[in-house]
């Protein structure tokens, strides 16, 4: 058996990354089939709100298909990748997870944990590395045709929300350690709030995780967690306090940017 190496849960990690409002609805219109538009974020440290990186996400329209590109880039050297594929089929359904891919590097470059997972072939495993050695655990799992990970979950959430409705339930699979699937329900406020961090009224959106066993191993580090969406821009993901890898890994907070970065942040839960 690998080493615990995946996110606190999944649903914290949806929270790190976003793509533009419109990827969903760009596939029935987009003439030339290609369309790249980046997202970039800035990485406060929860504690004391200073600037410890940056992330950018951007999406390509390739004929009816998505594909995501990520990279978080922190100042202590350390850096992640992702690379997400999802299918659509007409404008009144969510998209459908193909492939998902997560490497995090350690400052000197060296791969730190990877997390992959295809819907398709129901394969999906989990690694980490310790010294160099390499410490896999693969599983064949049954995806549901609501399974997503990382920035696709974000996509679900942004169109099930653009298309009027007050909540959405998904899977989402993360490593805990081995690999597993989750139930998670993202529920949308009634009334327009502010967030400090961010100018405007927005909309928290609450997640909960009903995640069974797998919380017998997270434990405390389970919480419900909001998200914060600006429906004046198509329900934009604009940021929130998420879990950054490891069950026992730090927490930090994402800002879009164009937005008060850097200021106190007064309510990120």
């Amino acid at each position: 058996m690998g080493k615990p190496i995946g996110s606190a849960m999944a649903v914290f990690s949806i929270l790190m990354v976003s793509v533009l409002v419109h990827a969903a609805d760009g596939v029935a219109g987009n003439g030339d089939g290609i369309k790249i538009e980046p997202v970039s974020f800035t990485i406060l440290n929860p504690d004391n709100h200073q600037v410890i990186g940056r992330a950018q996400y951007k999406t390509e329209d390739r004929n009816g298909r998505i594909l995501i590109w990520g990279e978080n880039l922190y100042k202590n050297g350390e850096h992640d990748l992702e690379h997400d594929e999802l299918a659509f089929g007409d404008s009144n359904t969510l998209p459908v997870l193909e492939n998902f891919e997560h490497t995090f590097f350690n400052a000197d470059g060296s791969k730190k944990l990877t997390a992959t997972a295809n819907p398709r072939s129901g394969e999906a495993s989990c690694i980490s590395y310790d010294s160099g050695q390499k410490h896999e655990v693969s599983k064949k799992l049954k995806f549901p045709s609501d399974a997503y990970a990382g920035a696709a979950a974000v996509v679900a959430m942004e169109k099930a929300f653009r298309d009027g409705q007050e909540h959405i339930a998904f899977h989402t699979f993360d490593c805990a350690p081995e690999p597993v699937l989750a139930a998670v329900t993202a529920e949308r406020g009634d009334t327009d709030e502010y967030w400090a961090s961010y100018p405007g009224p927005l909309i928290r959106v609450k997640l909960t995780a009903q995640l069974g066993w797998v919380g017998d191993l997270l434990g405390s580090l389970l919480p419900h967690r909001s998200a914060w969406f600006n429906p004046s821009r198509g329900w934009q993901y604009v940021g929130g306090k998420i879990q950054r890898y490891l069950a026992t890994g730090p927490q930090v907070i994402l800002v879009r940017d164009g937005s008060a970065q850097g200021e106190a942040v007064s309510d990120a839960r």
